[in-house]
C-alpha cells in the first residue's frame, strides 16, 4: 500500500522496533527521533507505530498507583508524543513551506491526535482520510513461552522418564 504511493526521495517512515524486516521506500527513522532538521524538506511520512499499554502494564500501574496512571496516560506519554515528534521532522516544521504534507499512521485515534495537535498548535488545516489496509506488513506474533525443538514439544512423561534415568 505505502510503496505504491510514495517517492523514495521524499518519504520518511518508522515502525515498531520488532518489525526489523519492514522495508519501505525512503528513509527509515527511529520512532524516538526528536530535534532533527535533517528531514525538513520531506512532505511524505508513514508512522506504523503503536506503543499502547499492555494489559499487564495497566494492571501493575493500577495496583501500585490506583487510578493515578491510566492506559490513556500511557498512550499520551508513549505513543502520542512519539507520533508528534516523527511527524514534525517533516516540512511541517518549516513555517514558510506551504506544500501539502501526507502523514500515514496506524489507526484513527493516532490520526485524530495528530490532526488536533497540528490544528491547535500550528493552525494547520488538516484532512483525515481513512484507508483500510490489511496487508501493509506481514506480521506474525510469536507465541508466548520457550520455543520447542522440532515440530512438537517433548511430552512431559517422556522428559520425566529421561530425567529419572539420569539420576540412576
Amino acid at each position: 500500500y505505502v510503496s505504491d504511493r510514495v517517492e523514495n526521495s521524499n518519504h520518511i517512515w518508522c515502525v515498531n522496533t520488532y518489525q526489523r524486516t519492514a522495508d519501505l521506500p525512503g528513509i527509515r527513522v527511529s520512532s524516538k527521533v526528536a530535534g532533527s532538521n535533517a528531514f525538513d524538506h520531506i512532505t511524505d511520512c508513514t508512522i506504523l507505530y503503536s506503543a499502547k499499554a499492555s494489559p499487564i502494564e495497566v494492571k501493575v500501574f493500577k495496583d501500585f498507583h490506583g487510578e493515578a496512571i491510566t492506559a490513556a496516560d500511557f498512550v499520551t506519554d508513549r505513543e502520542s508524543e512519539d507520533l508528534i515528534q516523527v511527524a514534525l521532522r517533516t516540512s511541517l516544521r518549516v513555517p514558510h513551506d506551504t506544500r501539502d504534507v501526507t502523514l500515514r499512521v496506524y489507526d484513527r485515534d493516532q490520526a485524530d491526535v495528530l490532526a488536533t495537535y497540528l490544528r491547535d498548535h500550528y493552525g494547520y488545516t488538516v484532512e483525515v482520510v481513512l484507508a483500510e489496509v490489511f496487508d501493509a506488513i506481514d506480521f506474525k506474533p510469536r507465541t508466548a513461552g520457550r520455543p520447542t525443538a522440532g515440530s512438537a514439544p517433548w511430552p512431559v512423561n517422556e522428559r520425566m522418564k529421561a530425567y529419572r534415568a539420569l539420576l540412576k
